[in-house]
């Protein structure tokens, strides 16, 4: 996953910066992050955790 600053994902998305920071408001609220840092965390832990290997039973 590639790091990217809010106003290149508002140019890559074709959305204002505005916009694009209420939503990252919006989706830090709801995951109750208060950083985007803290926000990577939890979807690199889901990433870990759904990417696992399988067991065939």
């Amino acid at each position: 996953m590639e790091a990217q600053s809010l106003p290149e994902v508002a140019q890559r998305l074709n959305l204002s910066l505005p916009t694009v920071k209420s939503h990252m408001r919006r989706i830090l609220t709801k995951t109750q992050c208060s950083r985007q840092a803290d926000l990577l965390r939890i979807v690199e832990g889901a990433r870990a955790y759904f990417h696992r290997p399988r067991r065939d039973g």
